[in-house]
């Protein structure tokens, strides 16, 4: 079911699929009522036949918003009635034309989830170092140079991708996300291997491929929890004997070509 953004909004149950234009995003309260009491959650998805950027799509459950995904949509700015939806759990904003994320986005402190992507912000901005419930941040293309000191205040992060940047290094505080997973600086402006990073404990993925880094350490190899490291791209070929240790410890090293499972993420 397609609903056009001038068509009256009906109440519908047993609503299993529905597919509305990114320009709905200002009207998301008042659609949210007028479907009144709903028999089950259900999923709002581009349409399935063509996708095509600018759509909206959002998950509900028990008339609670829990996921957004605005990709594409053109927004200079992030409406009002998007910080009313306390209950936003992933939220993602890529691919639109964000100067900068309003103090009001504080109130979407139970996110686990944030998507910033290819925006014109200049780096993260600091109204996310209020999302302390974050479990994943990205921010892809967003001509970021440097990373905050305060990103190690967001110590329930898990996944952090900041690929296609011009980071040289990473602040000391990174050491403090001692629950971090999954780390990508993708081509970045790297050349020296971030010490800082052996800190991590539970690092379990790590790509450092596109960037200048021409030697590792040799403390790497303490590296255990490590299970994926992405080193291609780098224009040399590097350290085989520190890559036959971390493959013989269980950690599959890539040193020559791009991995395809990385990729932005929609809501699923």
């Amino acid at each position: 079911m397609k609903m056009a953004t001038d068509s009256h909004v009906v109440k519908f149950r047993g609503v299993q699929l529905l597919s509305v234009e990114a320009v709905v995003l200002r009207e998301i309260e008042t659609m949210l009522k007028e479907f009144g009491s709903l028999d089950e959650p259900f999923t709002c998805v581009p349409d399935t036949q063509s996708f095509y950027k600018g759509y909206l799509r959002f998950v509900v459950e028990k008339q609670h918003m829990t996921a957004l995904q605005a990709r594409a949509a053109r927004m200079e700015e992030l409406p009002e009635s998007l910080f009313r939806l306390m209950h936003l759990r992933t939220l993602i904003l890529a691919e639109n034309n964000l100067t900068y994320l309003p103090d009001e986005m504080s109130s979407l402190n139970g996110l686990r989830m944030l998507d910033i992507s290819m925006n014109n912000l200049s780096g993260i901005p600091d109204v996310v170092k209020s999302l302390e419930r974050l479990e994943e941040l990205i921010a892809i293309e967003v001509e970021m140079k440097m990373l905050p000191d305060w990103i190690g205040d967001l110590k329930s992060l898990k996944r952090l991708r900041l690929d296609y940047n011009y980071l040289s290094n990473l602040p000391d505080s990174i050491r403090r996300l001692d629950q971090l997973e999954f780390l990508s600086l993708r081509q970045n402006e790297i050349e020296t291997f971030p010490l800082i990073i052996l800190e991590l404990p539970r690092l379990h993925e790590l790509d450092l491929s596109q960037n200048q880094i021409t030697s590792l350490p040799e403390s790497i190899v303490g590296m255990t929890s490590l299970r994926y490291l992405d080193l291609s791209d780098m224009g040399f070929s590097p350290f085989s004997h520190l890559v036959e240790e971390m493959e013989a410890h269980g950690c599959e090293t890539v040193t020559s070509h791009w991995d395809p499972r990385k990729h932005n993420r929609d809501i699923e």
